[in-house]
């Protein structure tokens, strides 16, 4: 976000390529990623860190963000995804959303100290630090733990249903061929 981004330290913690590892049939919108042996769905939210601050807190506090409070965590959020949504906040580069860890303050100003994958720095694309006003309507980014829908397995009782019409099945077959068998009659034939 041109102008609303305070360049505190650029550290380069590149991997070499602008990651973009999300994974395949995610929806739109969305980047499935892993990180810490977990798989995450990370969205965007635009807008300001003063119109929503509960997004920017982890889950067990009701956010969004399970990277809030740890660098590290931000990190490896912003590697992860990479630009797997979009150039969100660049203007004459690439960057991808904000990953926001942290409060503080800037020129005088409430700030949320962030980690976001870039290429303004260097190249090949890392990620930077940076600081942004509080109130500067950005791309941030918000996961949410993804849990797979449980495949249903047949129990006991499709079974035992099987089970009891395959019974019934020859029953109707041993009556079936029990009418067909000869009937002597004591009528005489024509």
């Amino acid at each position: 976000a041109l102008g609303a981004a305070v360049a505190l330290a650029a550290l380069s913690l590149s991997t070499g390529s602008a990651q973009a590892a999300c994974a395949s049939g995610t929806p739109a919108g969305t980047c499935r990623v892993t990180v810490g042996g977990l798989q995450y769905d990370v969205t965007l939210y635009t807008g300001s860190y003063n119109a929503k601050p509960i997004y920017f807190q982890t889950a067990a506090n009701g956010g969004v963000m399970p990277w809030w409070g740890s660098s590290s965590t931000a990190n490896a959020f912003a590697t992860a995804v990479g630009y797997g949504l979009g150039n969100v906040n660049g203007f004459n580069y690439q960057e991808g959303p904000f990953f926001g860890y942290a409060n503080s303050i800037v020129f005088g100003n409430p700030a949320v100290t962030l980690a976001e994958w870039n290429d303004n720095v260097q190249n090949p694309p890392g990620i930077s630090i940076i600081q942004t006003f509080a109130s500067a309507n950005v791309g941030w980014a918000q996961a949410t733990l993804y849990t797979p829908l449980p495949v249903d397995a047949p129990g006991p009782l499709p079974l035992f249903g099987a089970g009891a019409a395959f019974g019934f099945s020859r029953q109707l077959r041993k009556r079936i061929q029990g009418s067909r068998l000869q009937v002597s009659s004591s009528q005489p034939r024509a």
